[in-house]
């Protein structure tokens, strides 16, 4: 997998915003294009000590210390074996990096602010937390997350400090 160091948010002239999408099972999420610094290869990442279940550790990039967190994990979903498609998607807010695994990058789409809708009541059994909103893109369902609540997560904050 080629790195990307950096990945720019064009301006397409329209009401439409860039999105990162990928998968996690068979379910594709989409995180706003500007906020990605990077995609990179699965890589070794150094547990720390009392982290929470969904922090995989931390991981050295470029001599910064990055902590990264298991997108499945965290979201309660079943875990699954690494394979060649997995990544770490690096994600900037504020100046603070933090790494997401995911199972595979899928594309970048162009979505119109209006095709983004509120996320359904969905009863007090789901923790809707990290969803911005939903969208429609061809037939299938595309779930946008919060950078800020993912980053912002309680328990993955004190991994990155402890880093």
């Amino acid at each position: 997998m080629s790195e990307i160091d950096s990945v720019p948010m064009p301006s397409t002239g329209t009401d439409a915003h860039q999105y990162l999408t990928f998968a996690l099972r068979e379910v594709t999420y989409a995180l706003p294009v500007e906020a990605v610094k990077e995609i990179r290869g699965f890589t070794t990442v150094t547990p720390v000590p009392g982290a929470a279940p969904y922090v995989l550790g931390v991981m050295n990039l470029r001599g910064q210390v990055i902590p990264v967190m298991d997108l499945r994990a965290r979201f309660g979903i079943e875990p699954k074996e690494r394979d060649r498609f997995t990544v770490i998607v690096l994600i900037e807010l504020a100046e603070r990096v933090v790494g997401i695994v995911v199972d595979a990058v899928s594309d970048v789409l162009d979505i119109p602010a209006g095709a983004i809708g509120p996320v359904p009541e969905l009863g007090d059994t789901v923790d809707q937390t990290y969803l911005a909103g939903m969208a429609t893109i061809d037939d299938d369902v595309v779930l946008t997350l919060c950078v800020d609540a993912i980053v912002r997560t309680e328990g993955f904050a004190d991994a990155a400090s402890a880093a």
